[in-house]
This record gives structure tokens, sequence and C-alpha cells, in this order.
């Protein structure tokens, strides 16, 4: 017998999935499985059918659907995101299901029921990228809607997609202020004190060279306003995920009163800067200044902009703080430049950029060997290097971070990262009273700062003092809304160690949920499972462990443990081997 011919077609592909569907389970399944039964009858099903949409499989996470009409099947995405988002106004944020989506025009292999080739493939990529209430439609999609449909769009330019061999272009649907699932839902309470975000600069210059000018004094202004206990400040990395957009969407989405917004154009050696404040919550521009000067007063323009800020936000300093604040710390040109490029280098974060920028921060540090600015950026750069594994020997890394970090210490004005590296450093070494004592002095120096606030939490976690040291996660998750795995790790520890095993539970689930690869969170939760009698649950875990790392054992973890507490560490690595783990 013959085999049976594959069937080919082109369609209209889409693609969607619960956003941090494994977290709402693991909090409750029943009420998550009965949130998606209603949602699915009530909102999936009647649009699907309104705009002739066919379901080709259904997951308990997600869906893939199938339409013969392009218009119809980007209609039907915003129609449900808009229903959802409705729906979720008056729903506790942890209980809500938010859907993100992708739809892709192609070819593809039709088995039966099922669908499946590249044309799938694109539209699941596209589906994982997608915002949180977001839809991201490939070119072949916009093509054929942009101009039949009152919908706006976002080029988001050429991607990268896992297992596909070409780069996908991607369009993202623009709603109204944000994503529905994002307007619709509360925005994070403002802090009890002067709340801002710095959004990236605009560079007019027509010179993406310039780009690291720019970087360059927002980085400025945010470390100035970092040291000022009195101002609530979103972590600069957060900031920059708003980029482009509107002032009413970072405030919003960060939970905070006010935002700084500028503009930047160069010619020579002379500079125009062009400042705004905007207090969203009165709705209302509360300051605006423009400055043109020479590059080499850059520094006394971040003075001016820092203190008008102050100002008008009507902040309060502590005795002694403002000296912190008003200071040249590179007078000249050179100098200025050299550190810009190198904070521009850094924040690309990979191994060779890197690199580039050590090479700058060592021309400041040749420069002007007074400040601190040089060596304390200098040391980051190695620490990262060590960190991340960029490096052939670790131990000489670790070193040479630790050796540049002391001398920034000691040096005026250092602005608390160096001592922020160094509590990590005397962490490795052991040395808990150093480690605590560097944190502590880092976090004085720098209380916004979220490295200062996750790093002392840390040392705290692993000196014992565990409610410290959730109070400080915390607020390092707080100033960075859109904060890393590890965080959730850092909190999962600190409430496994006060005996809050469900919470703990719940943060190394999201720590998961956030990096699929975070193999500490696994061993948490394989620790809890043991701590609560769930041998499936553990072994699960083992095998996840196994496979992420087949060398993994007990011996090879403790030795990076340093917990102060020895009895501590024997009972955490007594669950682990409990829990199958090999010694």
């Amino acid at each position: 017998m013959s085999e049976p011919e594959v069937q080919r077609r082109l369609t209209t592909i889409l693609a969607a999935d619960v956003v941090g569907y494994s977290r709402l389970m693991a909090a409750d399944e029943a009420g998550t499985h009965a949130r998606m039964k209603t949602l699915w009858t009530d909102v999936i099903e009647p649009k699907s059918a309104e705009h002739h949409g066919r379901t080709v499989k259904l997951m308990g996470d997600g869906t893939l659907m199938e339409f013969a009409s392009v218009v119809d099947a980007v209609k039907f995405s915003v129609d449900v995101q808009h229903a959802m988002a409705v729906r979720s106004i008056d729903v506790p944020e942890d209980q809500r299901i938010i859907f993100r989506i992708g739809i892709n025009i192609g070819d593809i292999i039709v088995d039966g029921d099922d669908i499946f080739g590249d044309g799938v493939n694109v539209a699941a990529r596209l589906e994982g990228i997608a915002d949180p209430g977001g839809v991201y439609i490939s070119a072949s999609v916009y093509d054929q809607v942009r101009d039949r449909i009152d919908q706006k769009f976002e080029d988001l330019g050429e991607r990268e997609v896992k297992n596909i061999d070409r780069p996908v272009r991607i369009y993202r649907a623009i709603f109204d202020g944000a994503e529905p699932a994002k307007s619709a839902a509360r925005a994070l309470p403002l802090p009890d004190k002067p709340s801002i975000i710095v959004i990236p600069f605009e560079n007019l210059t027509g010179d993406p060279e310039q780009d690291f000018l720019t970087d360059g004094l927002r980085l400025d202004i945010s470390n100035a306003l970092v040291k000022v206990s009195g101002v609530f400040i979103i972590a600069m990395t957060n900031g920059g995920l708003y980029r482009g957009k509107s002032v009413a969407e970072a405030t919003n989405g960060m939970g905070v009163r006010y935002a700084l917004e500028g503009t930047v154009r160069r010619a020579g050696n002379r500079v125009r800067i062009s400042t705004t404040l905007t207090d969203t919550v009165a709705g209302e521009i509360v300051w605006a200044e423009q400055f043109d000067r020479q590059l080499d007063d850059a520094f006394e323009v971040i003075d001016e902009v820092i203190g008008q800020i102050l100002t008008a936000m009507n902040v309060k300093l502590v005795s002694g703080e403002s000296a912190r604040v008003w200071h040249k710390t590179l007078p000249d040109l050179r100098s200025l430049e050299a550190f810009y490029r190198g904070v521009h280098e850094f924040f690309k974060m990979d191994k060779s950029a890197m690199s580039e920028s050590r090479r700058q921060f060592e021309l400041v540090a040749r420069l002007h060997p007074e400040s601190a600015i040089g060596p304390t950026w200098i040391a980051a750069t190695y620490w990262y290097e060590f960190q991340r594994g960029w490096t052939d020997s670790r131990d000489e890394t670790k070193q040479l971070a630790r050796e540049w970090a002391e001398r920034a210490a000691p040096l005026p004005d250092t602005d608390g990262q160096a001592q922020t590296i160094l509590s990590f450093i005397h962490l490795l070494d052991r040395d808990f009273e150093a480690a605590l004592e560097a944190g502590r002095k880092g976090v004085e120096n720098r209380p916004s700062c979220i490295h200062s606030n996750a790093f002392y939490a840390n040392a705290l976690h692993y000196c014992g003092e565990h409610e410290k040291a959730q109070y400080h996660i915390e607020l390092a998750m707080r100033y960075a809304p859109m904060h890393p795995a590890y965080y959730h790790d850092i909190l999962a520890s600190t409430c496994r160690a006060a005996g809050d095993l469900d919470r703990a539970a719940q943060e190394a689930l999201t720590a998961i949920e956030t990096n699929p690869n975070d193999l500490t969170a696994r061993l948490i939760l394989a620790s809890l499972a043991v701590k609560q009698d769930q041998p499936n649950d553990a072994a699960k875990m083992v095998e996840e462990v196994r496979n992420f790392d087949p060398e993994f054992s007990v011996a090879k973890f403790a030795g990076g443990q340093p917990y102060r507490s020895e009895a501590f560490l024997d009972q955490y690595l007594a669950e682990l081997r409990d829990a199958g783990l090999p010694e």
C-alpha cells in the first residue's frame, strides 16, 4: 500500500498561551482550571465563531488556532485581549489569566486534524516572545492587514527566533496606552515618598555613534538620584524598557508618580540637553529646561538637572546628602567621553563588549587616579566576567575584581558599587562580618540601588539574618519591577529559611518561569518537597537538575554555599540527598 499523500496548504495560524500558567496552577489548581473553563466558554469560543476560527489544538496553558482570513485572525486576537482585560479588572493580580498571542501566515503540513511545519513554528515563536496581554504578528500578516483594519502596529525589526533558519520581521499591536491587560490592571501602588523613572533620552544628532552620550547622561542622573534616600527611583535597566514609550506607560507600568525624559543634540564639543519632568498623577509638566553647554561642562548640567528635579518633587534631603549629589567628578572632555563610552559598552553585557568597556574605564582611572569612578567600574567588569564565566581563570578574575574594588572603596565620593562587589567577594571568602559591613555601606550610600539591596540581601541570608534579607530583596524587586530570576531565588531561599514554605515554592516557580534554565530554584523546590513529604515532586526536581547538570553532586554544590551556620547548610544538604541527588 502506498503512503498517504502529505497535504500542504497556506493558512493563518494563531498561537496563544497563558502567562505564568505554572505559577497560577501551583497557587490554585482547581480555581485556575475553573477560570480557564469560564474564559473559554464566555470569551474564546464565541469570538472564534464570530471570526470564523478553528481550534486545532487545546493545551492546558494555551491553544493553536487556524483562520481562513488573516483579517479575522487579527481582529479575533485584539477582541480577545480587550475582553480578557475587562474581565481582569476586579480579579486579584495573582489570579489573573493573561494571554500572549502570535500570528503568522505560512505553509503548513496537515496530518488529520493536526497541523505542523514552519508556518506553525513561527506563530509559536512570536507568541513566546510577545508581551503579556500583547499580540505579535509576522511581516506576512502585517502586509495583509495594515490597510484593512483600524489597528496600529509597531515595527520591531528582524529577530532571530529558535529553530527558524531566517530572521523574522515582527510587528507589535499597539493598544491605547499599553497592552489591554496592563492598562486594565491596577497599577503598582505609589511608594510613600516621591518616586521617579528616568526614561531613555533621545539622540537627536542623527548619528547612532553618539548613543553613548545619551545613555551616559541618563546614567549619571540616575546614579545621583539613587543616592538620595528621600527619592524612590526605578532601576535604569527597567527604565530602558520604555524607550520610545509615553510617560503614562512608564509611570503606570512601574508604579511611580514622576517621569523624566530628555533629548540630546551634539555639534562638536557643544551639547544641547532638553529635559522635561512630568507629574502623571496631576497630569502636568512641572518643570522643563534646555541647557546649551560645552560638553566639558556636562556634569554641571547634571547637577543643575538633579537640583531642579528635587526642588520640583519637593524632596527633603537628609543632612549631608546634598554633598553627595553636588559634585564634579570628571572635569575634562576626554575622561567624560571615555566613561560614557565605557558605560555604553558595559550594558551590552557580552564578553567582547565587557573588555572594551574596561579599556575605557582604565583610561578614566589613568586620567583621574583620585576618583573612585574608574576603579569602581573596572571592578564591575571583572566581577561580571567572574559571574558569567567569561574568563579562563575565575580565581584570577575574582582577585582582580577585589583589588580594583578595594582601590575604589576608600576614595572620596565612591558611588557605593565597589562596596557591593566587595560584599559579594567577602561572602565567597566566608569573611561574614566584612561581607555584612560592605553590604551595609553599599546600601547606605545607594539606598535606591537594586544591586546594593539585592546583594546585601544575599549576604544577610547566608549570614542567617533572614528577616532583614527578605526586606532588602523585596525592596530591590520594587525598585526593579522587571527583575531577573535570581532575585526570586534569593527571596525563595529566605522564605524557606524562615519557614514560609508556600511562599518559597511560589518564588522558586516564578524564578523558573522567568528563567527556564534556573538550577537554584529547582534545588530549593527539591528541598521543599522533602520537607513537605512529597516524594514525587522531589523526584521530578532531581530529574530536572540532572538533565541540566549531569555532573551535579551535593558535595560540589556545598563548596559554593558560604553559609555561616554549618548546621543550617548540613540540613539543606541532607534534604537534597533525601530527594535523590548524588553525593
